[in-house]
């Protein structure tokens, strides 16, 4: 049996298994300038995805097959797929899908500024903070256009600005360097990096400085993923000499170590990470270092896990970075994002042990608590015990919203998640997705629509058992 012959029948056991339908149509497959135009599913949302893109479906049982997602109809409660080696389209039933991770397509491109809001149900939305009042927050520039959150849904408030970015990726194997055949120890793919063998994979980052951030998202198999993180080292291809060097078993623990030139090594300390991590095998890692202070410290998907200061001084010059696996085919790599970092650590709750007020932290360190009233015209006006105080935006890093007047947004059964380009984090009630939009509703900004260009990933039956996916 040829390849492709065994490739469309393992499709179609798939497809039966999940209760999948082939949709009727002629035994030979439409030409791709048809897919483009709109032809095949049609009657289902009336547009296609673009050819080119590589999608991958992932099934609740674990399952998975490449193609392209071509459209999405909740009403019948269908995902139409193509695939090269079935001659039509496959419907799929949304209750059986996990996840869909789409491929880059045409646009995509990641936010271009700085700001942040994090929201009580867990929701992440990169944009420009325009204006808050005592019900609405304006966010601005997101993927979606304008967005009015509702402010009782949101923890935290991150001004930003234009993020100083010094890399963004993985965009190629050949932007990465390794020791000796980068193609037999890596392989880029599906906008990831995957490790073939135990072979170091670094990039050298131009003017990286003292303080960094360092961003990554982790997906793993059946069984955590073991690798070692290298930053601030001299080769990317061979981390080794005056370095710190991270170790983590996704899922499980993480321990930092600081290398020495002159040999040896000294471990600065572990932790435990536990229900930190995310049982759907995936996780974001959020690195802060500032080697001049000698200061590292680790949060993981948005959850401050462990603090470290070196207590000798770091002699480490390199502006290096390097993913080392310590098993092969365990993970894959996506959103690695470098940028320089002001020093002040993100706050996961107030320093305060009252609940009713906000709290405002300022670049120099310094925090105000009161009741953040507004925020206009480039200021924020809090209203501290004794006097109202207005701050320039540029001096805010953070403002973290009081717990007692927060909501959360209801769970629905049609919910689904979108992981954006770039980092960001949507939950909504899905209501359609054609080749351009995903369109949805949520209690957080009310009705929206995402472009499709904007998501990496689009996660399904959110609040049922979930399986992580098998590359095998």
């Amino acid at each position: 049996m040829k390849t492709s012959q065994r490739i469309a029948a393992a499709l179609l056991a798939a497809a039966w298994s999940v209760r999948a339908e082939i949709v009727v149509g002629p035994a030979v497959p439409p030409p791709v300038a048809a897919v483009a135009t709109g032809t095949v599913g049609a009657a289902v949302s009336g547009e296609v995805a673009p050819t080119g893109a590589v999608d991958r479906l992932v099934l609740l049982g674990g399952e998975w097959l490449r193609g392209m997602l071509v459209c999405m109809d909740p009403v019948s409660g269908m995902a139409v797929w193509r695939h090269p080696a079935v001659a039509e389209p496959i419907r799929f039933h949304v209750s059986s899908l996990a996840e869909v991770q789409l491929g880059p397509r045409g646009g995509r491109t990641s936010p271009d500024v700085g700001g942040l809001v994090r929201l009580t149900n867990g929701d992440e939305i990169r944009g420009e903070v325009r204006s808050l009042d005592g019900a609405l927050l304006l966010l601005a520039n997101t993927p979606a256009g304008d967005l009015r959150l509702r402010r009782e849904m949101i923890v935290e408030i991150v001004p930003g600005g234009t993020a100083d970015v010094l890399y963004e990726g993985p965009n190629s194997l050949e932007e990465w360097t390794c020791r000796g055949d980068r193609t037999r120890g890596w392989q880029y793919r599906d906008g990831a990096l995957w490790p073939l063998m135990p072979m170091p994979l670094g990039l050298r980052v131009e003017n990286m400085g003292d303080a960094v951030r360092i961003d990554f998202t982790v997906d793993w198999r059946s069984t955590p993923g073991y690798f070692s993180f290298w930053f601030f080292h001299e080769k990317p291809e061979d981390p080794q000499g005056d370095a710190y060097m991270l170790n983590l078993v996704a899922g499980q623990r993480m321990d930092l170590n600081r290398m020495r030139a002159s040999g040896g090594a000294q471990n600065l300390g572990a932790v435990e990470m536990g229900e930190t991590a995310m049982l759907n095998q995936s996780m974001r890692v959020s690195l802060f270092a500032h080697r001049g202070l000698g200061e590292v410290a680790v949060m993981i998907n948005g959850k401050l896990v462990r603090q470290w200061k070196d207590p000798r001084e770091f002699k480490g010059r390199g502006n290096a970075v390097t993913f080392m696996p310590q098993g092969a085919r365990d993970f894959r790599l996506t959103e690695i994002r470098v940028a320089r970092w002001s020093g002040v650590l993100p706050q996961t709750a107030p320093s305060t042990s009252r609940r009713d007020v906000d709290t405002i932290v300022l670049a120099n360190g310094d925090q105000m608590s009161g009741a953040l009233e507004r925020v206009a015209d480039g200021r924020f006006v809090v209203q501290t015990p004794f006097t109202p105080v207005e701050v320039p935006a540029d001096r805010v890093v953070q403002a973290v919203l009081a717990p007692s007047k927060a909501a959360r947004a209801r769970r629905r059964s049609g919910d689904v998640r979108l992981r954006l380009v770039g980092g960001g984090i949507v939950t909504m009630e899905l209501a359609g997705l054609d080749g351009r939009w995903i369109t949805g509703s949520s209690e957080n900004f009310g009705e929206t629509r995402w472009p499709v260009a904007a998501v990496r990933r689009i996660e399904f039956n959110l609040y049922g058992e979930r399986h992580g996916s098998s590359d095998d």
